[in-house]
């Protein structure tokens, strides 16, 4: 009884990481295509967070931008923002850092900056 005791818990414990893994392959497999959604989006965050001029308190745009796709993009935002708090793919949890998640971080940060700067222009 003892040995296979030990050899169900051992098995267990195994499952149990493949079980984990598997969780934090998912968030990362979101995140990436949450990053590709956005920037296939058709909205050019880059123009967006360039072309933001100050006026009597007000951010305005120069680029004619469709409400949908940045609500669109606002949303993948928030799921984003989600996926990088997370603390299996923070570097919080207990295996640390996700490489994958760290390389797209600057990238999804700065799409998160430009749909704020947008949302903001719009509300102002």
């Amino acid at each position: 009884l003892r040995r296979g005791l030990v050899r169900m818990e051992g098995a267990t414990s195994k499952l149990g990481r493949v079980l984990h893994l598997n969780s934090v392959l998912k968030m990362a497999m979101r995140l990436s295509f949450e990053i590709r959604k956005v920037r296939n989006s058709g909205v050019d965050f880059e123009l967006l967070s360039e072309g933001a001029s100050v006026s009597g308190g007000a951010i305005s745009y120069g680029v004619d931008a469709d409400l949908r796709d940045l609500t669109r993009a606002a949303a993948s935002v928030a799921v984003m923002e989600e996926l990088l708090s997370h603390p299996d793919l923070s570097g919080s949890g207990p295996g640390g850092g996700v490489d994958v998640v760290e390389r797209a971080r600057p990238e999804a940060e700065a799409v998160a900056a430009a749909v704020r700067r947008a949302a903001a222009g719009l509300l102002a």
